[in-house]
């Protein structure tokens, strides 16, 4: 009765790691064939949308659904921006493209109800305020024109705010100071959350801050890194938040004080901020997003590298909770902000990716079949909308080890063992095949009625090891569409059996055929089973164990 005790205990410690480590998270992808261009979520999250070369994609956010694709124009779309009006009774859909063309859809029905062709700007120097109530669009002359956006008017009206001249310059004459504005570039522009306040990063390493009341500056703010065209407000508007080196960010006041400054151990890429207001987000050249405490510069954790190639686009939803990372190989990374943060020094768990693929089915409801077929500049809808499928199969390729306990039916009552083999699922689909070793030791029971002579020594209770090879096929289901799949295998092969004193000598060797038969569920990687396996040894045995699987190849 000990030895089954200490065997049981040796089982459950060896499977108990698997149980620890078996955490993993799926993490959803869209493949396009080119490069993403623009992200962005609708207001509540439930769809978002993304560019690639000129042609912009709705999808819902919760089975990925293809809701619509539409064609923008001859250019690329460079930005998009989800808004609602002010009575929320509809969205909008603001596209930018690369000649700083906007047009304006309204959504359900894809109706484009303004179309504005700005001034020629190979950089796209065009903002939105939070709220998308206001556009900003650098002009030729290096000045900023602020649109106000009617809602489904056909025209765009607003007020234009002069850039100063160059901190550095001395004021001369008219002329001399036109000529100054055209050389000192306006490189990026920022609202603050109010819609009252306008912020220009620019070429002479100043940021210029605007009251829109008033039309006139109201700072001028010095040493500003160029190469990271970010800024950000403070939630009271009275502090601005800008990179002044690669690796650096200050948040100055309007005096040009230094309030705070973050240090971020990698180059920077860009940040922004979260949506309490209170936390920094900067993605770094590494692809990583770490966050930092905005009042202590205290680094909070990150969010890892999902993909090699560089990240062209992301967006993160009004809440901060979701987030959309677009890359240069045409992938989509839809995350849950909850599920992809560590706090620091703590590894990424395991991951799955599961990539939708294309399929037809009936629509989303978003986008209602026959509204807007009238409109100039959108099509409708039909009742059969293109539909993107979260398809999810077992690893192709996959090694998994497991740990066993056997009651036997014989004289050896309890069998411990260890299996490690290679299950192959890409070929016959749901079915899979491959090979397993397994080494397990027999105990005796209580009343073993035999007594073994080696060496002129009488051994009694002597262990019984083997050493089995077997090759297992079976079969594979998601049949709930989750993290769950369910299984069933057969299995046939070879074993090899040795009587064993408990100093350690072997003094018998037997060989014999074996099968097995066992069912079971996995969760993720962790997996349960019981089955019935057979050997001309110890006849039929009731078999239980846990099983723990490594991906090593593609869905």
């Amino acid at each position: 009765m000990e030895e089954k005790k200490r065997l049981l205990s040796a089982v459950l410690f060896l499977a108990l790691p698997f149980c620890i480590s078996s955490k993993e998270i799926d993490i959803p992808v869209i493949k396009i064939p080119s490069s993403v261009l623009a992200l962005d979520w609708n207001a509540d999250s439930s769809v978002f949308a993304y560019s690639e070369a000129n042609s912009v994609t709705i999808r819902d956010a919760d089975d990925f659904s293809k809701i619509k694709t539409f064609s923008v124009s001859e250019e690329n779309v460079q930005q998009l921006k989800f808004v609602a009006n002010k009575e929320k009774s509809f969205e909008q859909l603001v596209t930018v493209s690369d000649s700083s063309e906007l047009k304006i859809y309204r959504l359900p029905g894809i109706i484009n109800t303004i179309t504005r062709k700005f001034e020629d700007n190979d950089e796209c120097r065009i903002s939105f305020s939070k709220n998308g109530n206001y556009i900003a669009a650098v002009t030729s002359e290096n000045d900023i024109h602020v649109y106000l956006q009617l809602y489904i008017s056909n025209s765009l009206t607003g007020l234009t705010l002069r850039s100063p001249s160059s901190s550095t310059a001395e004021d001369e004459s008219e002329s001399n100071t036109e000529n100054k504005n055209k050389s000192v570039q306006i490189i990026s522009l920022a609202f603050d959350s109010f819609s009252k306040k306008i912020a220009a990063l620019r070429s002479d390493a100043s940021v210029v801050i605007w009251n829109m009341s008033s039309v006139e500056p109201v700072t001028v703010i010095a040493g500003a890194y160029t190469k990271i065209p970010c800024m950000e407000f403070t939630e009271d508007s009275e502090k601005i938040i800008f990179a002044s080196a690669e690796d650096t960010i200050e948040i100055k006041n309007f005096l040009g004080e230094t309030v705070n400054k973050i240090s971020c151990e990698d180059k920077i890429n860009s940040f922004r901020l979260a949506e309490d207001k209170k936390t920094l987000i900067v993605l770094t050249k590494k692809n990583q997003f770490r966050y930092y405490a905005l009042d202590s510069a205290e680094y909070l954790g990150y969010i890892p590298s999902w993909n090699k190639t560089a990240i062209t686009s992301y967006a993160f939803s009004s809440d901060s909770k979701k987030l959309l990372v677009g890359h240069e190989d045409g992938s989509i990374y839809i995350l849950n902000v909850k599920d992809v943060f560590y706090k620091p020094g703590k590894k990424p768990n395991l991951y799955r990716v599961y990539v939708a693929q294309e399929n037809v089915s009936s629509g989303t409801g978003y986008l209602p079949a026959g509204e807007g077929a009238e409109s100039s500049g959108g099509t409708a809808l039909s009742s059969s909308s293109e539909m993107v499928q979260a398809f999810r199969t077992r690893n192709a390729h996959s090694v998994e080890v497991r740990a066993d306990c056997s009651i036997l039916s014989g004289i050896y009552g309890v069998q411990g063992g260890l299996c490690a083999g290679y299950t192959n699922a890409g070929v016959l689909k749901p079915f899979y095949f491959g090979g397993l070793v397994r080494a397990a030791c027999a105990f005796p029971s209580q009343n073993f009625p035999y007594t073994y002579r080696s060496g002129g020594e009488v051994i009694a209770n002597p262990l019984l090891t083997s050493f089995s090879a077997v090759v297992p096929f079976g079969i594979s289901l998601f049949p709930f569409a989750s993290d769950v799949d369910v299984f069933a295998e057969l299995s046939a092969g070879m074993s090899v059996f040795s009587l064993v004193q408990p100093a350690g000598a072997i003094f018998g060797t037997y060989f014999s055929p074996c099968a097995g038969f066992r069912v079971g569920a996995a969760f993720k990687r962790i997996s349960l089973y019981a089955g019935m396996n057979w050997d001309c040894v110890t006849a039929f045995s009731l078999r239980f164990g846990a099983g723990y699987r490594f991906g090593v190849g593609a869905q």
